[in-house]
């Protein structure tokens, strides 16, 4: 059960949804890299359109992304879209075949690395 505790606080931390990847600093971007829900997340983001519209309007009526509309005013809006976009803009843009080759390449990695020390396992 702790290993499942090790294996998933990292993958919670360093996919980019909880803390931006920017803020990860070089070591925590390249943890990312290896983590799977990045590269799923990102997918997930695009593919679902969390962001999508042109966001060009003064008071952003053109835009939707969640929870933009409740806002009253239209500075409001433009202080959550630019908090949001600059914290998680690059989660909601990206290459989606990419990204699921990627989450699929390391989710086929950690697979055969589990069949082989299962296999070592029962070796010993």
């Amino acid at each position: 059960m702790l290993l499942v505790i090790l294996v998933l606080v990292p993958q919670f931390v360093f996919s980019g949804g909880m803390v931006p990847v920017s803020d990860l600093g070089t070591a925590g971007q390249t943890l990312g890299l290896i983590t799977s829900t990045r590269w799923e997340l990102g997918a997930l983001a695009t593919s679902a359109h969390v962001r999508s519209g042109a966001c060009q309007a003064p008071d952003l009526s053109d835009c939707q992304l969640p929870g933009i509309l409740g806002k009253a005013t239209a500075e409001e809006r433009q202080g959550l879209f630019k908090s949001l976009d600059d914290k998680y803009g690059e989660i909601f843009d990206v290459n989606v075949y990419f990204n699921w080759g990627m989450a699929l390449l390391l989710a086929t990695a950690l697979l055969g690395l589990t069949f082989l020390l299962q296999k070592r396992k029962d070796i010993l």
